[in-house]
């Protein structure tokens, strides 16, 4: 991401535009300096594009900042979760490229432990005037399996959930969940797609990396 340390990051336009040369990018902390810049000008402008926004919990929180590159005393959180949505670990958030305040947020754990706030895979939409949230659950068909990541194809609008046991995709207006064909029966723990390249990847536990050509999907 920005300051060159390893981690899972928020999928945001710096990150796009910057994966085809990262191999180039000198190491933290050296490329955190050099991203400091980018990021107060980004807060000044309101560019959500080079700054990170969202974050969630493992309590099931969910919340997302608006001056996330401020001095730390100074950064504001929204918290977006209510009563309704499942007291379950966040275990990721996919945020909308061409809208900050909507996103699409995997909870993992089952809903057998949370019975009364069901739910793997939500469709977020925040109003930055009442600092409120739409939730809509998409969970659907699928079953009541750990959601370890979700990602959105940007050009057909299709949602793929990666789970401890396999990759489901939801087609666009569709409500039916189908095991994604070409990914492998195992616990998959990260997903990363790249639409303009029609490619999703996959990394599992105890098979590896996995890709899948999206452009030979039915």
């Amino acid at each position: 991401a920005f300051s060159g340390r390893y981690a899972r990051g928020i999928e945001n336009g710096f990150m796009r535009a910057m994966a085809a040369v990262e191999t180039q990018f000198p190491a933290y902390p050296v490329q955190n300096a050099l991203t400091g810049a980018i990021r107060a000008e980004a807060a000044k402008n309101n560019d959500p594009e080079l700054m990170s926004l969202w974050a969630g919990t493992g309590a099931g929180r969910v919340f997302i900042s608006d001056n996330a590159n401020d001095t730390a005393s100074a950064v504001h959180w929204t918290r977006l979760d209510n009563p309704a949505t499942p007291a379950r670990d966040v275990s990721d958030i996919n945020v909308d490229p061409v809208n900050a305040n909507h996103a699409y947020v995997a909870y993992s754990g089952y809903n057998v432990n949370t019975p009364s706030t069901p739910g793997h895979v939500f469709e977020v939409t925040r109003d930055p005037i009442t600092n409120t949230a739409t939730w809509v659950d998409l969970s659907y068909n699928l079953d009541d399996l750990p959601a370890t990541a979700v990602v959105r194809d940007d050009l057909t609008g299709d949602l793929y959930v990666s789970t401890d046991f396999a990759v489901f995709r939801l087609a666009s207006g569709d409500t039916s969940w189908t095991m994604t064909g070409g990914m492998p029966m195992v616990e998959v723990a990260g997903l990363t797609i790249v639409p303009s390249a029609r490619v999703l990847y996959a990394a599992t536990h105890g098979l590896g990396g996995w890709v899948l050509d999206l452009g030979k999907l039915k």
